[in-house]
């Protein structure tokens, strides 16, 4: 795998096995009937395709006609050690400057997609902007935004929402 590709660690695969295995779900058969390249790369830590990955996580969501595959998959992963999140967010003022600043390390460490923090008034968006290579990726981005979520509300240690999502997808083309 080129390093300029985008990538993520193979533990999400991993991972992403044992949950399709869970909910009775195929993913040898969708990887090899769709003949998706996982792209791994010989790294000590193990990456593979961005791309393909989320090739297989849509794939996955039509097989389990699940429209929120991509959430429930994210919500079902342990909780893991906060990291730089954690220093973020305990640094910051209010959850609006701890949103700002995950956005921007966000910006600075990935190479799947981009993403900025916006306002308008009183209210905050964070915006995802995935490479046009990724086709529909519906289910990665509501997994990424389910992660922050899920992080944040560990690190407040209250339950805390979001008082509303919206989710802009482009129209379908059929």
């Amino acid at each position: 795998m080129s390093p300029s590709r985008p990538h993520i660690s193979a533990s999400y695969y991993t991972a992403l096995q044992r949950y399709a295995a869970a909910r009775g779900l195929n993913i040898e058969d969708l990887q090899r009937t769709r003949d998706i390249d996982l792209q791994l790369d010989d790294s000590p830590e193990g990456s593979l395709s961005c791309g393909a990955f989320v090739a297989i996580v849509e794939g996955l969501s039509l097989q389990a006609t699940d429209e929120a595959f991509g959430l429930h998959f994210v919500e079902s992963l342990p909780p893991k050690p906060a990291g730089v999140y954690q220093h973020i967010v305990f640094n910051s003022r209010t959850l609006r400057d701890a949103f700002q600043a995950i956005s921007r390390f966000l910006g600075l460490v990935t190479d799947a997609f981009q993403i900025c923090y916006e306002e308008s008034g009183d209210i905050g968006w964070l915006r995802f902007v995935c490479p046009y290579n990724f086709g529909g990726c519906t289910q990665f981005v509501d997994g990424q935004l389910a992660l922050i979520a899920l992080r944040a509300r560990q690190l407040v240690g209250e339950n805390c929402s979001a008082v509303r999502v919206d989710m802009m997808r482009p129209r379908p083309r059929h």
